[in-house]
């Protein structure tokens, strides 16, 4: 059995700075700045009227990230107080639902909060000495971790680093808590948390994902505390690229 990765695709929304450009076929709607976004949409200020109903093609542009360009669907618009710099809110609803967008629009999410936050990563394990290979790989890479004995210390420790804490890594069996009621736990309550249980051996499998890349990476390196700060956007990518079962929930 290998390790699973669980993602909620639920729509939290995030602040975000950039700018969005609509198009309804050849005519330009303007240009407007990008106010937050979700898995499911986003919300547009400072531009023009759009009309509910309306179905446009959507060009985000947020800085050092390439352009994206989706489908969207008007679902909200109005006006604000003269007072407000904003003018007009548009809220836009995306219609592509293809599993490969909907990671470019996470991958885009994530990269977002770690340019303001220092991402965290929980671990819930039992006997958290077991895997120091697991915690030196990646920590290796840049990541910060945080440890949980018992599926009590993980929900206080998630409550504390709210939106900082991104990724929990959770053992086969924590105390007398198992992985997935531990995980089912963690979607209901932080919908914005990416879990990993890991199946046996999984953590030595996590490891050895990560020395490989990093010797793709730097051929003339053999361990990973040579290799430079990841993005917890590449540490998904790897972790799934290794076999790893991906199964989406809406819990």
């Amino acid at each position: 059995m290998t390790a699973m990765l669980w993602e909620r695709r639920k729509f939290f929304r995030i602040p975000i700075s950039g700018k969005a450009l609509l198009q309804h076929g050849e005519h330009l709607d303007g240009l407007y700045r990008l106010h937050d976004l979700s898995m499911g949409g986003c919300m547009l200020t400072d531009g023009p009227v759009c009309k509910l109903g309306d179905r446009v093609a959507l060009t985000l542009r947020v800085d050092g990230e390439e352009e994206l360009a989706l489908p969207a669907k008007v679902v909200r618009h109005e006006r604000v107080a003269a007072s407000e710099r904003d003018g007009v809110r548009v809220g836009l609803r995306f219609t592509d639902h293809d599993p490969l967008f909907e990671d470019r629009i996470q991958d885009l999410v994530m990269r977002s909060i770690e340019r303001e936050h220092q991402i965290e990563i929980l671990v819930v394990h039992a006997n958290p000495e077991r895997v120091t290979a697991l915690f030196d790989s990646m920590r290796g890479v840049g990541q910060k971790l945080v440890v949980a004995r018992t599926a009590r210390e993980a929900i206080l420790q998630l409550e504390r680093a709210g939106e900082r804490m991104r990724m929990a890594i959770v053992a086969p069996v924590v105390g007398s808590s198992r992985a997935r009621d531990i995980v089912k736990l963690i979607s209901l309550r932080f919908p914005h948390v990416n879990c990993v249980t890991l199946s046996r051996g999984g953590a030595a499998r996590v490891v050895r994902a990560i020395r490989n890349a990093n010797r793709v990476d730097s051929p003339e390196s053999n361990t990973a505390k040579e290799s430079s700060a990841w993005s917890l956007s590449r540490l998904r990518k790897v972790i799934r690229k290794h076999e790893l079962t991906l199964v989406t929930t809406t819990a």
